[in-house]
């Protein structure tokens, strides 16, 4: 079952597009879900797309070249289950267990990576994100995959640093949340980008 909540407006789509509907969609998962995490947002609307598995009696599509000695067998997929959960990656929240107390949340992520849109050359930072929750809260694992959507995407230091912090900002509507990237030196050129929404409270 799923409802619309139109007070958050157009939202960017992770991949830099609109999403469909210009709406989050709030997902009810099955009953056991709703216990352990509250409701699901999601700020991507996107059908999982299946994908076919072939056996080992199955023939080989024509114009795929049959794997050589040693290579994987026909039994791997491509893309790999890595790049498809990565491409079907959702960024979701569940219910604020403390709605009532200010406090904060302290996330880094070490290995980011996207490409520089004028050369192509990776780039490579740390992602600081410190955050006070409102009425959702981010989920790590859906926050990785998503921040992991980035690393074929060639995009500048500031924009995405402030486009991440904008779909984040859509997903959880913090009451506060910093994002700092700390990109790796290059041409010795060290870059720190922050970006910020809302208004820090006493913890």
């Amino acid at each position: 079952m799923s409802q619309t909540n139109p007070r958050l407006g157009n939202r960017i789509h992770p991949l830099g597009r609109t999403a469909a509907s210009g709406v989050v969609t709030v997902v009810t998962g099955p009953p056991s879900a709703q216990l352990l995490y509250g409701q699901y947002v999601s700020i991507r609307q996107r059908p999982v797309t299946s994908v076919a598995v072939p056996s080992a009696s199955s023939p080989a599509p024509a114009d795929v070249t049959p794997p050589a000695s040693g290579a994987p067998d026909s039994a791997t997929v491509t893309p790999r289950y890595g790049e498809r959960a990565i491409a079907e990656a959702q960024l979701i929240c569940f219910d604020n267990p403390r709605p009532g107390r200010p406090f904060e949340v302290s996330i880094e992520l070490p290995e980011f990576t996207c490409s520089c849109p004028f050369s192509g050359y990776p780039d490579f930072a740390v992602l600081r994100l410190l955050y006070q929750p409102g009425p959702r809260v981010l989920e790590l694992k859906a926050l990785k995959l998503y921040i992991n959507s980035y690393r074929d995407r060639a995009i500048s230091h500031e924009e995405v640093a402030n486009r991440i912090l904008d779909d984040l900002v859509a997903a959880a509507d913090p009451t506060w949340m910093e994002l700092v990237a700390d990109f790796n030196p290059r041409g010795n050129v060290h870059t720190v980008v922050r970006v910020s929404h809302g208004t820090r409270q006493s913890c």
